[in-house]
């Protein structure tokens, strides 16, 4: 597995941009963004100006439950988890004092927005499930 990590400073934000690309398999890359700290944005201005071109943001309206959605491109309904196999979609998650967490396997990528109450509704499980 090949891996390339950089810091980088967002345009917008005072903190670093920490970007890691990492290649899986022939053809097939994953890259996870994590913003420094700043003002709260919405997931679709948070991807703004960091996702690569041809890579279209996906996110969800954030509740603080336990339901995990199917990401495409634009909005997704309610949820605080996304999953997709679909290349050129990237889930977005926003968080505070919550936890993201990060999910790959065999072609499929999810985004876990991850609170108290989300982990008591099992919303890890939730977006687990959607990998089947």
């Amino acid at each position: 597995m090949k891996e390339l990590q950089t810091w980088i400073e967002s345009p917008d934000e005072p903190g670093p941009l920490w970007r890691d690309r990492r290649r899986l398999e022939e053809g097939a890359v994953v890259e996870v963004c994590f913003t420094g700290k700043g003002r709260a944005r919405a997931p679709e201005a948070a991807a703004a100006g960091v996702l690569p071109s041809g890579v279209e943001a996906a996110w969800a309206e954030q509740v603080h439950g336990g339901d995990a959605v199917v990401a495409r491109p634009g909005p997704c309904g309610a949820g605080d988890a996304l999953v997709t196999s679909e290349l050129g979609v990237a889930p977005v998650v926003v968080t505070a004092d919550c936890v993201p967490v990060l999910l790959a396997a065999a072609g499929t990528v999810g985004a876990v927005h991850a609170g108290w109450r989300g982990v008591v509704a099992r919303i890890v499980d939730a977006a687990v499930a959607r990998f089947d």
